[in-house]
C-alpha cells in the first residue's frame, strides 16, 4: 500500500468537515441592520421577493438564514424519521440580498440609523428607520428560555429546589476531623 502525506490523507477523508475561514476585515459588513427574528424579504435569487424570518445571523461569514427560505437538499442517514435520506436544509444568504420589512406597509425598504435619546432608561440607543416611510423599526425581542422551556419527566420542580433540606449543627465542624488531619501539610498548616 502506497504511503500517503497526512495531510493529503485528511483532505480526502469525507468524516472531516471542513472549516469555514472568517472574513478579512476589509470585507466584513459594518453596520448591521439585520438580527435574528426581523420579517426580511428576499431580493435576489431563486426565492426572490418572499418573505421569511430571520432564524440565524453569521456576522464573521456576512450571512444569515431566513425559514424555510432557500432551501437545498441534503443527504442524511436513513431513519424513521428520514425514511427517503434527504431533508431540506435553510442555506445561507448574503445578508446583502435581503431587506428589511417596514411595519406600515409591509413592503421591503432600505433602512437608516439614528440616535435616539431613550427617557425611560437615560441612555443614547441606536434606532432603525425606514428611508421610504420614516417608520421606526423595533428590534425584534430575544426569546426568553423560561417562556420557551417545557418541563420534562426529569426536571425538578422549582419549589423543590427551592426548599432547604440541610440544616447544619451550631457545634459541629465544617468538615469532618479525618478530612481536616488530612488538609494538613508538614507545617502543621491549611493548604
Amino acid at each position: 500500500m502506497p504511503l500517503i502525506h497526512k495531510l493529503i490523507r485528511r483532505a480526502m477523508n469525507p468524516r472531516v468537515q471542513k472549516l469555514l475561514k472568517p472574513l478579512k476585515k476589509k470585507d466584513l459588513v459594518k453596520d448591521w441592520n439585520v438580527f435574528r427574528g426581523d420579517q426580511v424579504c428576499v431580493m435576489k435569487g431563486k426565492d426572490k421577493g418572499k418573505i421569511g424570518t430571520v432564524v440565524e445571523v453569521l456576522r464573521e461569514r456576512n450571512i444569515i438564514k431566513v425559514e424555510n427560505l432557500n432551501l437545498a437538499k441534503k443527504k442524511v442517514m436513513k431513519t424513521e424519521s428520514t425514511p427517503s435520506g434527504y431533508i431540506m436544509k435553510e442555506m445561507p444568504i448574503h445578508v446583502n440580498d435581503v431587506s428589511l420589512l417596514d411595519p406600515s406597509t409591509n413592503l421591503p425598504t432600505k433602512v437608516k440609523v439614528l440616535p435616539y435619546f431613550n427617557d425611560e432608561t437615560g441612555k443614547n440607543e441606536k434606532r432603525r428607520y425606514s428611508i421610504s416611510t420614516g417608520t421606526f423599526i423595533p428590534r425584534p425581542k430575544p426569546l426568553d428560555p423560561k417562556e420557551t422551556s417545557v418541563d420534562g419527566p426529569c426536571d425538578t420542580s422549582a419549589e423543590d429546589v427551592q426548599e432547604v433540606t440541610y440544616k447544619p449543627m451550631k457545634n459541629m465542624a465544617p468538615l469532618p476531623t479525618e478530612i481536616l488531619l488530612e488538609l494538613y501539610n508538614k507545617n502543621k498548616s491549611i493548604i
